[in-house]
C-alpha cells in the first residue's frame, strides 16, 4: 500500500510539473545597463535637467544616482522638486513597475507611476526628521504619500504613517489598473492607493529623488536599481490585459469569430464567424446553396453559397456588438511579489562607491 501511495504521489508531482503554469504578471521591460550618463539614453529622461544622474556597479547590477542635493522649485518645472528619472521606452496600461531603492539621507525618495503632458502620479517617502517636497501639499514627515501633480500643485491621494529604512536596500512597487493606482513595499509593509483616469498609460515610470543626491564620505547618498515593468494578466491565460480580447475569461487562443475585437468566450453577440453552420428554421426565399431549411418570414435574398446577406432576424437584431473594450480596461488584482532584500548594514561602506561605469 505504501509503495502504491508513493507511486501515485510521484505521478501527481510529475503531472503538476508538466502542466502549464502562467504567472499573472508578465515581464515586458527591464533595464540593467546604467552608464556614466543616464538622461537621453535608451528612453530615460529627467524632470530636472541640471541634475546629471549617473550609473555605477554594485552587487551584480548597475545602479543610478542623482548628483545634486537641492530642495527648491515648483512642481512640473525644471526644478529640484521635480527631480525624477523616468523611462518611456515601453507603454503599458494595466501594469506594475518595481525597483530597488536605497537612501542613507533623511530626505525624500520614491517612484513615478505615470507622467503625461499635464500631470504626474508619484509616491514619495519622507522620514520623520527630514525634508519633504512641497511641504504639506507634497506630503508630510514620517509618511508615504501618493501624489497627483499638475499645474495647480500636488494633491495627496492617500497617505500611510510609515517611511523607509535608512541605509538599507528595499523594494518599491507601483501599479495602475482599471483607474486605480497603488504603491507598496513588500520589504517595509506600507501601501497607498488612489485614482487615475482609466486608460492612462504607465508611460514615464521611474525613480524620484528630493534633496538626497551627491556623495558623502565617498559613497552615494541615494540610488536606484533593477527597474522592471510588468503587464498584468487578470484571467491568467498568458495574454496580458493590454492585448487580451477577453480580460476576465481565459482564452489563450484569442479566438474572435466575428472579428469585433471581443473574444468568443466573452462575446454575447458572437454568431460563430458568419457562416451557416446550423439548421435554419425560417421560411425565407433565399437561394443559397446550403442544406438548411429556412422557415422565417423575412424577404431577404441570399446570393452566397453559405452566408445570409439579408436583414438580421428580429431575434438577434437588438443584440449587436456594443462598446469595444480598449487598452486600460482591466480588473487585475494580482501582482508579482517582490523578494525582501534584507538589511545591508555595510552598505554605506560598500554600496554606492565611486565605481562608475565608463
Amino acid at each position: 500500500m505504501s509503495l502504491l501511495l508513493l507511486t501515485l504521489s510521484a505521478l501527481s508531482a510529475l503531472s503538476a510539473l508538466s502542466a502549464p503554469a502562467y504567472a499573472a504578471p508578465q515581464l515586458v521591460w527591464s533595464y540593467d545597463d546604467f552608464g556614466s550618463t543616464v538622461a537621453g539614453i535608451d528612453g530615460w529622461s529627467s524632470g530636472y535637467s541640471p541634475d546629471q544622474w549617473s550609473g555605477f556597479d554594485y552587487g551584480g547590477h548597475t545602479w543610478t544616482a542623482p548628483q545634486t542635493d537641492e530642495d527648491s522649485g515648483r512642481w512640473l518645472e525644471d526644478a529640484p522638486i521635480s527631480n525624477w528619472m523616468v523611462n518611456d521606452a515601453v507603454t503599458v496600461y494595466d501594469g506594475e513597475f518595481t525597483f530597488q531603492a536605497y537612501n542613507s539621507e533623511d530626505d525624500g525618495i520614491g517612484g513615478v507611476i505615470a507622467t503625461t503632458s499635464t500631470a504626474a502620479w508619484v509616491v514619495v517617502l519622507c522620514t520623520r526628521d527630514g525634508s519633504c517636497p512641497g511641504g504639506a501639499e507634497g506630503g508630510r514627515s514620517g509618511s508615504v504619500t501618493l501624489l497627483k501633480i499638475d499645474s495647480s500643485g500636488a494633491t495627496a491621494l492617500d497617505t500611510a504613517n510609515d517611511t523607509y529604512p535608512r541605509g538599507e536596500i528595499f523594494d518599491i512597487h507601483v501599479s495602475s489598473n482599471d483607474g486605480v493606482i497603488r504603491a507598496w513595499s513588500n520589504d517595509t509593509g506600507w501601501e497607498v492607493t488612489g485614482a487615475i483616469p482609466d486608460g492612462t498609460s504607465m508611460s514615464g515610470v521611474g525613480f524620484y529623488a528630493y534633496n538626497c543626491g551627491g556623495f558623502r564620505d565617498g559613497t552615494y547618498n541615494c540610488a536606484f536599481s533593477q527597474p522592471e515593468l510588468y503587464g498584468l494578466d487578470d484571467d491568467d491565460d498568458n495574454i496580458i490585459d493590454d492585448k487580451d480580447n477577453c480580460e476576465f475569461d481565459a482564452n489563450t487562443n484569442q479566438m474572435d469569430g466575428d472579428g469585433d475585437g471581443i473574444g468568443d468566450v466573452c462575446d454575447s453577440t458572437d454568431t460563430g464567424g458568419g457562416g451557416d453552420a446550423d439548421t435554419d428554421t425560417d421560411t425565407d426565399s433565399d437561394s443559397d446553396a446550403d442544406s438548411d431549411t429556412d422557415t422565417d418570414t423575412d424577404t431577404d435574398t441570399d446570393t452566397d453559397a453559405d452566408t445570409d446577406s439579408g436583414t438580421l432576424d428580429s431575434d438577434v437584431g437588438d443584440n449587436l456588438p456594443g462598446e469595444i473594450k480598449t487598452a486600460g480596461s482591466c480588473g487585475c488584482a494580482s501582482a508579482p511579489s517582490g523578494s525582501a532584500v534584507g538589511v545591508l548594514g555595510a552598505l554605506a561602506a560598500m554600496l554606492l562607491g565611486r565605481r562608475r561605469r565608463a
